[in-house]
């Protein structure tokens, strides 16, 4: 694998190029990308600034999608910060996207993100909640993979939760049946 300088390196030249033709949505991209590597590196700082460059541009061009998946990604820089009222704010914003474009996929996606979050606030009523409708969703898009993930993220959360917090959740899941 390359050294992540040299890919950013790499991407800053793209960066050039696109500028030069006036390519803006694929600029977006380019500075989408280098805020996905420097997250993969740990350079979070670094990663939210890319991020912003190209919601800036993606928001300006006034394409709902490319913000959406954006807007994600700031959510999984602010989570990973631990800065979950943020990361919740950053979800909300793209799975209010996703359920105008009815992309049952990423909305089931976001919903876990959510609950994710949920569950690290202790939140867990909430968390319960939301990974059940990711479930859910996951289920309906036969995607058992990331359904059985959010299984796993629903019993590690239930077993910190109080008898309380599990109420609402268990009757969801006894519902859903």
């Amino acid at each position: 694998a390359e050294h992540p300088a040299q890919s950013e390196f790499w991407y800053l030249k793209s960066l050039t190029i696109k500028d030069s033709l006036g390519d803006l949505l694929g600029a977006a991209n380019t500075y989408n990308n280098m805020g996905l590597l420097c997250r993969k590196y740990g350079d979070l700082q670094r990663a939210r600034g890319y991020l912003m460059k190209a919601l800036a541009i993606k928001e300006k061009l006034g394409h709902p999608y490319p913000c959406a998946s954006t807007y994600c990604e700031l959510g999984i820089v602010a989570q990973e910060e631990s800065d979950y009222v943020s990361a919740r704010v950053w979800y909300q914003k793209s799975l209010a996207i996703g359920g105008r474009l009815g992309n049952a996929y990423d909305i089931a996606m976001l919903r876990g993100q959510l609950g994710i979050t949920a569950g690290r606030e202790h939140k867990y009523e909430e968390c319960g909640m939301w990974l059940i409708r990711s479930i859910r969703g996951f289920l309906d898009t036969k995607d058992q993979h990331h359904a059985t993930r959010c299984i796993n993220n629903l019993v590690s959360f239930y077993k910190e939760a109080s008898a309380a917090d599990k109420e609402k959740p268990d009757r969801m899941w006894r519902q859903a049946d």
